[in-house]
């Protein structure tokens, strides 16, 4: 290991962390509009079981989907989807 290595290793182990204030912070950069994503997975195209929303009351209302074969994953973890109606505009 170089010394300049080790010193910083040694230097940081017990520092304190450093506070950050975004607001404060100064602009760098700007993203474009058009560079935002949404993420679509296929099952929200094709239909099929997906993950179920985190505390919804749809989730709860919502008939789980098929009983998984691997233990350990509940199985009202997911829900089911309908294939989305490619032809509606």
């Amino acid at each position: 290991m170089t010394l300049a290595i080790l010193v910083a290793l040694l230097g940081s182990s017990g520092a304190d962390p450093v506070p950050l204030d975004p607001a404060r912070m100064r602009r760098v950069g700007q993203v474009d509009a058009r560079f935002q994503s949404y993420n679509v997975e296929m099952v929200e195209v094709t239909g099929g079981r997906f993950w179920a929303p985190y505390k919804s009351e749809a989730a709860a209302t919502e008939p789980a989907a098929e009983k998984l074969s691997v233990p350990g994953i509940d199985a009202n973890a997911f829900r089911m989807l309908p294939p989305i109606y490619l032809r509606n505009q």
